[in-house]
């Protein structure tokens, strides 16, 4: 995967929080919860898979989003610092799966945690990115 590629999964990743933190703003009684945990998910395996490809990791074998994390603590500890057992949508799916969070008060948690993994990766990014944009 080239470095365009990495940076548009980044690109990606960001957007959907974006909109799962802005569906989340919304009227608690106009929230989808549905949305907001999907785009969690999604952002969370895009994140750990932006940085595993950084790395030149084949990440074609990871089932679910607890296996990227821990393919990611391999390289950096900083993703062991990371907690998904919050995720009552169930981590150790991959994101396309039909296992989603419905209460305003659990997607909160799933979104608090998909902050975490973009700060972590963000960060490692904002490090290394003269090696990346060459």
């Amino acid at each position: 995967m080239s470095n365009i590629d990495v940076l548009k999964l980044l690109q990606r990743a960001s957007a959907q929080l974006k909109f799962a933190n802005k569906e989340l703003c919304r009227p608690s009684e106009d929230v989808v919860s549905f949305c907001i945990c999907s785009q969690a998910k999604c952002s969370i395996a895009d994140l750990l898979s932006s940085f595993l490809l950084m790395k030149g990791i084949d990440i074609s074998h990871a089932e679910n989003l607890e296996q990227l994390r821990k393919m990611c603590s391999e390289i950096n500890e900083n993703f062991s610092k990371l907690d998904f057992s919050g995720m009552d949508c169930h981590p150790t799916k991959i994101p396309l799966e039909e296992h989603y969070c419905m209460g305003i008060e659990r997607v909160k948690e799933c979104l608090k945690i998909a902050n975490q993994v973009k700060e972590v990766v963000w960060n490692f990014y904002r490090n290394e990115r003269r090696k990346y944009l060459n």
